[in-house]
Formats: structure tokens, C-alpha cells, sequence
């Protein structure tokens, strides 16, 4: 994989630029060096671990899967693996691929979330989805029917893993509160345009309401502000850029939508009690 020290590492294999998805074991793959380089995809990728142990570190964090779980990693999300066992599953989607209604859940967690256990009965349905998937990928020739029946089935795979990180009211068919809508509107907003939409009116106006409503819905359910929020997601890439690249700090506030370096620093000094040129300093 070519090194550009401008650039964050992007991988995207010839598979998945023609199909649109890609199914591996981590049995495969595991011992590549594009595996153990950080690096981020322009899709969404979902783990599934029948048995076993998986290291890997998404954006800073250390994450171990342990035993039957499911995760998933955003487009974007800086992520490395060091260390699998077999038993473990690892699907490729682009995201034209992956309904909005997963999407609008899976977006939320762009910060921080964890593995999540599942059932006996849903390792069952996964299992059983995934070994046909992988006959529908390796089956020479296609028919008709075989992009329908591939397309159900990562349908079926996404919405199983999806429904582990869905609100628990929803989970349980309880309708959704208002301001778990909001927020869930918001965050997926959020993760799509924080480099243009700096502002919580810019939010309110495009869900067409108040800032001050958007405020409290968010607050209301998260515990944070619109502001909090926003900011949060404009330093997590600040470091991303800061460790993994040598763009100058001005380059770095212009890739981030500030024409004013001196505010961006300004801003990162504020949140993080270090400046970019510091951070960088110190964690390289």
C-alpha cells in the first residue's frame, strides 16, 4: 500500500470497488500488512465473532471482541487489527448498500461504542447468513436472481448487527421518544457535514427546529449539548490528522472548514489542554 505522509492510508479492495462488498475470514487476512497498518475505509465494515478473541484499536481505543459478538467500524474510523483467532467473520459494504434506516442508527456511534454479545439463537442466524452469502459470492456465474439473493442477505446480516446498538425501547417495540429521534437525526447529520456545519442552528434548520428544542432534545438524551457534540467530532478528527499525517497545522484547519488557524489552535488548546503542534508532539 503506497504511503503518502499527506494522507491517511485508505483501503479499498478491487472487490468491493466492483461488487460492492466483500466477505473474508480473519483467518485470511489477518497476517496481511494492510490489516496491521492504521487505516481507514470509505466503508462500513461488520465483525462478527462466532468464538474466540479479536484486538484490534479504532481511533486511539483499544477494543477486544471476546466470545460470540458483533461490531462495526464507520466509514472514516481509523482502525488497525494486531491479533484473531478463527471464527471470525468481516463484511465490506459500501454505503450505497446499507439502508438509511441503519445507517441513522449506525451513524450515532461515530465517538465510542462497544462490542455487544449476542444470543445463542441470533449466532445461529448469523452464522447460518454468512456461510450462505459466502456460497453465493464464490458460486460461479450468476443468475438472474443471485444479486437479489446476495443484497437480502447483507439486508438480513446488517439489520441483525444493526438492532445490538437500536435504542432499547425500540429494541423492544416501544415507540421511539422524541428526543432519541432528534438526537439519532442529529448525530447521523453530525457525522455526514461537521466540516461545513459548524454552528447548532446549522442542525436545527435542517431538521426544521428550534435551536433551542434541538439543544434540549440532545442534552435530554446524551447528557451533552448541541455544541459538545459538534465540537467532539471536529478534535477527534483534528487527532486523527495530527497523528497519522504531516499536514501543518494550517493544512489541517483548512481540511477541518476554518479559514482561521490561529482559531482552530485556539480551539483544540481549549478542549484538549495541549496545542495541535503539542498533541502532536507528545503522542508521535
Amino acid at each position: 500500500m503506497p504511503k503518502d505522509k499527506y494522507m491517511i492510508p485508505t483501503i479499498a479492495t478491487d472487490e468491493v470497488k466492483h461488487h460492492g462488498l466483500q466477505l473474508v475470514s480473519f483467518s485470511q487476512i489477518i497476517k496481511t500488512a494492510a490489516t496491521q497498518v492504521p487505516h481507514r475505509d470509505e466503508n462500513y465494515i461488520f465483525i462478527f465473532q462466532e468464538k474466540g478473541k479479536l484486538n484490534l484499536e479504532l481511533d486511539f481505543r483499544k477494543v477486544l471482541l471476546k466470545g460470540c459478538m458483533v461490531y462495526f467500524i464507520l466509514p472514516g474510523q481509523i482502525h488497525h487489527f494486531s491479533a484473531a483467532d478463527d471464527g471470525v467473520w468481516m463484511l465490506t459494504v459500501e454505503p450505497s448498500l446499507v439502508q438509511q434506516t441503519y445507517k441513522s442508527i449506525l451513524d450515532q456511534y461515530f465517538l465510542l461504542h462497544e462490542p455487544a454479545a449476542v444470543s445463542e439463537q441470533k449466532k445461529k442466524r448469523l452464522s447460518g447468513c454468512l456461510t450462505f452469502l459466502a456460497d453465493e459470492v464464490r458460486a460461479s456465474g450468476a443468475d438472474a436472481c443471485q444479486q437479489h439473493i446476495k443484497r437480502g442477505l447483507v439486508d438480513v446480516i446488517i439489520g441483525t448487527i444493526t438492532r445490538e446498538y437500536a435504542n432499547g425501547e425500540t429494541a423492544k417495540g416501544q415507540k421511539e421518544s422524541r428526543s432519541t429521534t432528534i438526537t439519532r437525526q442529529f448525530k447521523a447529520l453530525l457525522f455526514q457535514h461537521y466540516k461545513v456545519k459548524k454552528r447548532p442552528s446549522d442542525y436545527a434548520g435542517v431538521l426544521k427546529i428550534s435551536t433551542p428544542y434541538l439543544n434540549e432534545a440532545v442534552k435530554d438524551f446524551t447528557g451533552f449539548t448541541v455544541s459538545y457534540w459538534i465540537q467532539k467530532m471536529i478534535i477527534m478528527e483534528a487527532k486523527r490528522l495530527l497523528y497519522y499525517t504531516d499536514l501543518t497545522i494550517k493544512e489541517i484547519a483548512g481540511e477541518l472548514g476554518y479559514d482561521d488557524h490561529a482559531y482552530f489552535s485556539r480551539l483544540f488548546t481549549i478542549s484538549e489542554k495541549i496545542s495541535p503542534q503539542g498533541y502532536r508532539k507528545r503522542h508521535r
